[in-house]
């Protein structure tokens, strides 16, 4: 597979190459966006073309080429396809190709059905049913780690430390508020949602005695509503340091 240097939709049209229609959110694990293209008959003109769209990017972005252009000649007529990658691009034969739309197909599935096994599990939450939500959560927790979502898997580990926080099983929803965290410093979220888990995680150390860690979490919910001019949020966080009593 080789491997050339980043661009955008632009650039690479106006260069003869077709975009093929994949899912929105189609993404890497790491959470890189994905975009397919395909130079259909890869004549010498259009292979020329091609060439120079990439040479343009390189550029006027100031983008590392990782491939060799000499080589793109063959490259492009073995391997006709284009992934736009995050901040890289890929050609892919026919075959590779296949394999990831057969990959980005199941994972549609996936995805969708996760959505389904969330909704659901809500819904048994609100009805009070505890340890049925919790199982289809835990359900629905395996499906976006097999699609390498990590977007919904943080927030299906904060769903489970809510039922479990409502339950009284603070030390179960405080692993799971951390495990949300951990992937929290690794992805780009929303920071209002990074407050929602902080707040719980201060709210389960309270309740288990631990007013230190309670504190710091508190703090840390304070600090991103004061970010956001959060007032209603500034005054509960405020509200619940005072609470600790130290």
């Amino acid at each position: 597979m080789a491997a050339v240097g980043s661009s955008n939709n632009h650039f690479l049209t106006l260069g003869g190459f077709t975009k093929i229609p994949l899912d929105k959110q189609s993404q890497t694990e790491n959470g890189q966006k994905i975009r397919l293209y395909h130079l259909e008959n890869p004549t010498e003109e259009k292979i020329e073309k091609a060439k120079e769209a990439i040479l343009k990017v390189v550029s006027s972005k100031h983008r590392e080429y990782v491939g060799d252009l000499d080589d793109f000649d063959q490259d492009i007529r073995e391997e006709p396809y284009l992934i736009r990658q995050g901040q890289k691009l890929f050609t892919l034969s026919e075959e590779e190709k296949s394999k990831m739309w057969r990959d980005h197909s199941v994972a549609l599935q996936k995805r969708y059905l996760a959505l389904q096994l969330s909704s659901e599990a809500g819904k048994l939450f609100s009805a009070g049913k505890i340890e049925d939500a919790l199982n289809m959560y835990a359900e629905c927790l395996e499906l976006t780690r097999e699609i390498h979502d990590q977007t919904r898997e943080a927030g299906t580990l904060f769903n489970m430390g809510e039922v479990l926080a409502s339950d009284d099983q603070y030390e179960m929803s405080i692993a799971h508020y951390l495990k949300c965290v951990a992937i929290l410093e690794t992805i780009k979220t929303n920071e209002s949602f990074g407050a929602l888990v902080y707040r719980g995680l201060g709210f389960a150390y309270q309740q288990c005695g631990n007013k230190n860690l309670a504190h710091m979490y508190y703090s840390h919910y304070q600090e991103i509503c004061a970010d956001k001019n959060n007032q209603l949020g500034m005054k509960e966080a405020q509200d619940l340091i005072q609470s600790l009593e130290f």
